[in-house]
């Protein structure tokens, strides 16, 4: 068994990046997590800005899962179904996952995860995982331009929550969870991860740097890819190559 997740929390004001931070301090110890009341300068995929407003919850889980770097797509699902089972538990609102690494309530995105690797040959030794979670502050402290496809829990229930008990129950949700991906049982992770997964076997849009695909999404495989369906045809994409998925 891993080491309990969250068995080491560190709290801490204002910081530019948890994720930052965490390798700043050179954390080693699996199952460390940092939480910032605030981020300055923290990022999401592809080198996005991620809006860290004061009044959500933001933090990092330090991990060793000594996996093939491969599976890492694995890791930000398992990641993605912690929190949206972690959100549910700790508010009632129905929390869906959107591949690759986003969390859903009511259509609008409320959650995004980032994982940050260590590879060593193939192994993954180390994984900085980063979560954001939109919690307790209005729409409008967030950029206008982004406002349309998201929410926060405070929009939603129309009232705050707890982040000390939103956080609890996220990080108990990872604990089973990562050690589901941790110990190679991926194919229980994959039929967990579909169950909570929004528009798999809807059409889609598929965003890539070059253009964009409208297809079928039809599965995701054992590494975490999606298997797309153009037509006749079939194709798996990777995170990497994918900016954006959206309804057709």
């Amino acid at each position: 068994m891993s080491a309990t997740i969250g068995s080491k929390v560190m709290v801490l004001d204002s910081v530019d990046s948890t994720m930052d931070e965490a390798r700043r301090m050179g954390l080693n110890e699996e199952g460390a997590v940092i939480v910032a009341r605030k981020q300055s300068n923290a990022r999401g995929r592809l080198g996005r800005t991620w809006h860290s407003p004061v009044g959500g919850l933001w933090f990092t889980i330090v991990v060793m899962p000594k996996q093939s770097a491969t599976t890492s797509p694995l890791l930000s699902l398992a990641t993605s179904l912690a929190v949206a089972r972690g959100i549910t538990a700790a508010t009632g609102l129905p929390a869906s996952i959107r591949w690759p690494n986003d969390v859903y309530v009511h259509g609008g995105k409320v959650a995004g995860i980032l994982t940050e690797l260590e590879v060593v040959g193939d192994v993954i030794t180390r994984a900085l995982v980063g979560v954001g979670v939109n919690a307790n502050f209005e729409l409008d402290a967030l950029p206008e331009e982004i406002r349309s496809e998201t929410t926060t829990l405070l929009r939603e229930l129309g009232h705050g929550v707890s982040l000390d008990e939103l956080l609890a129950k996220i990080l108990q949700e990872f604990n089973s969870i990562y050690e589901t991906y941790k110990t190679g049982w991926h194919d229980e992770l994959l039929r967990e991860v579909k169950e909570n997964m929004e528009l798999l076997g809807s059409p889609v849009v598929v965003t890539l740097a070059n253009g964009t695909l409208i297809g079928v999404l039809e599965d995701i495989d054992e590494l975490g890819r999606i298997i797309l369906r153009l037509d006749q045809d079939r194709i798996q994409l990777s995170p990497g190559d994918v900016e954006r998925i959206a309804p057709a």
